[in-house]
Formats: C-alpha cells, structure tokens, sequence
C-alpha cells in the first residue's frame, strides 16, 4: 500500500509539471474525413488563423488519411493529415506560452513542392500565432529544389532562412523553438530538421535574424497553430505527431508526459474488471476514449458521451498491472490522465 501511494504521489507530481502542451498522432480521427470538427481542430477561410467554423468560400479542409508517418526516438502513427494546395486552414488552439521557450514539431514527407513564386509570403504551409488568427509569430514553408526541397522559416514577415535540401517521399522530423526575450524585437525562432531524438537539443540550429522589418514581437501568449493550405504554392504530402512542449526531451516522450487536466478524474480500480468511472464537470458528446500503456501501446479506444457527473464506462478488461495514460479527445477537449491498475 505505501508503494502504491508512493507511485501515485509521483504521478500527479509529474503530471502536474508536465512540460507537454500538445500532443496529437491523429489516431482516434476518421480516415477519409476533414480534421476539421476532429478533435479540437476548426478551419474558416475567412480567418487567416483557420480557427472556428467554415461559412466562406470552399471550406474544404485537409483531410486525415492511412498513411503511416514515423521518426526514431520520437513516434510513429498510422494516420496523419494529407495537405495539398487550394484548401481551407485548419487550426486549433493550445495552452498559451509568454515566456522561456516553446517546441512545437511534426513529421512530413513531401512528395512535390513549388518553385519559389518570387519571396511572397504566400506559401507557408504552418502558421503559430500568439493570442489572435492574424498574429503570426512565426510561418514554415517549402520550396521546391530540384531533386528535392528546402524548408524556409520565417519570424512574422521578416527574411526567410532556408534549411539545406531533402529527400521527397521521405519521412522528416521538423522542431521548431520559440525563444522569448526582454526586447521588443529580439525574441528567436529556431528550426531544427531531421535532429537525433536519442541525444540532447543540438547546439547548431538554422536561426531567423531579428532586428528586421516585420520581425517585432508580440507581447502576449503563443497559443494558437494551423496548417494552412489555401493558397495555389502549398507543398503536397502528409503531416503527422504534431507535439508542443516546454522542453526539448520532452518531445519524446510520447504519452508518458502529457498535460494534466482537471475537467475529468478517472478511477481505474475496476480496470481489470473492464470498467472505469469518470467523473467528469462538463457534458461532452461522442468524444473518443484512448488508453495507451507508457510504451505508447493503444489498448482502448472507443467513443463515449459524458455527463457532469459520475459515468461509469465499460473498456476491454486490463490484464496488465502498472500505468496507463487515459486520453479524452473531443470538441475543444484534449484531456489527458495518468491512472494505475493494480
């Protein structure tokens, strides 16, 4: 018993210090159907952030596909997010950053990109935006290079740095880190592109030069993303493990560190019985229900509706003691739990 209290001491230390923002693979989406209304992801072409719900033009969004994107040491998922040219932006927001640093990274492999149309600041294919849908802190791109591409970062609207070339239909981890300064124009962004996840944060990073037009900062929270494909110039290919945390090691740890939520508790003394009770404070309909083991192993997932109350929920019986993540996915709700079966 003391063991037992020990293990969930820690585990509520750990959660509630977790330094994972945002995690998603994609898993529990429909195949074949929009990211937007998934999850927490809206799109709206009539909104550069392509957050909330599409009434202009189009609204088309990139849709989730069964393609499998992976990188050592950092994840692999059997669905991601196809993009391509002339679609509506899709977008959600995340727990708002204003200080220190913040990692935002994704996997994609390409299959074509466009040649430079002429230094517009058109073809990004990924906004993050700070506390506002035109408030873009920084943008990625991607130019076509001739056996393959480069990918270009850019802070707000000022000089784009590109990354050397890669290899099309091939699996590349991008990370990038937003480094908050004191100065009114001084904070960094970083772009680090194909790292070794196994080893500490590299000490060579391709840079945006601060200092420049369009390159002032914004004073409020980072807290906001989008894939943004409406525009003739987007690269085509597959997005997928999109993460966001405070520290570099964090963005491999999968579903062992993510963020602590209070709108749910779950009690998993029944878990072996195949039976868990959450007790929930909000009403939510056809939410998905993940439970992972810590090695990221998917041993539940199904859909659920909660009430703000006590529900108790049936799930395939857990036959193997220890700790599990329980990840609650529905509109405008990314909930995740550590819970352990004896």
């Amino acid at each position: 018993m003391t063991k037992k209290l020990l293990l969930l001491a820690l585990l509520n230390s750990f959660a509630m210090f977790s330094q994972i923002i945002f995690n998603d693979d994609f898993s529990s989406y429909s195949s074949g159907q929009p990211l937007s209304g998934q999850g927490s992801w809206t799109n709206n072409s009539s909104l550069n952030g392509g957050l909330g719900s599409c009434t202009g033009f189009g609204c088309v969004s990139s849709s989730i596909v069964n393609n499998t994107v992976s990188y050592p040491n950092y994840g692999s998922a059997a669905k991601s997010l196809s993009i391509s040219s002339n679609q509506d932006a899709v977008g959600t927001t995340f727990t708002g950053v204003s200080s220190g640093t913040i990692y935002i990274s994704f996997v994609v492999n390409f299959s074509a990109a466009v040649n430079d149309p002429g230094g517009s600041a058109s073809q990004d294919f990924f906004r993050v935006m700070s506390s506002g849908n035109y408030n873009t802190a920084f943008r990625i791109g991607a130019y076509n290079s001739g056996g393959g591409f480069v990918i270009f970062m850019q802070k707000g609207s000022g000089a784009k740095v590109l990354s050397s070339a890669l290899t099309y239909n091939q699996n590349h981890l991008l990370v990038m880190k937003y480094t908050f300064n004191p100065g009114l124009n001084d904070d960094l962004v970083s772009l680090f592109v194909d790292s070794n996840m196994a080893a500490s944060e590299p000490t060579t990073t391709i840079q945006t030069s601060d200092g420049g037009a369009g390159t002032t900062d914004y004073l409020t929270a980072i807290d906001r993303m989008n894939f943004r494909a409406n525009y003739s110039t987007i690269p085509t290919g597959v997005i997928g493990l999109v993460k966001s945390s405070k520290s570099w090691n964090d963005l491999t740890l999968g579903t062992s560190n993510l963020e602590f939520n209070s709108s749910f508790f779950v009690n998993s003394k029944n878990a072996k019985n195949g039976l868990i009770t959450i007790n929930s404070n909000t009403n939510l309909e056809n939410a998905s229900l993940l439970i992972y083991s810590l090695d990221g192993k998917l041993v539940e997932n199904r859909t659920v509706s909660l009430i703000d109350s006590e529900n108790s929920i049936a799930i395939n019986p857990i036959q193997n003691g220890g700790v599990y993540i329980v990840s609650i996915k529905g509109n405008r709700v990314n909930s995740n739990q550590k819970i352990y079966v004896e």
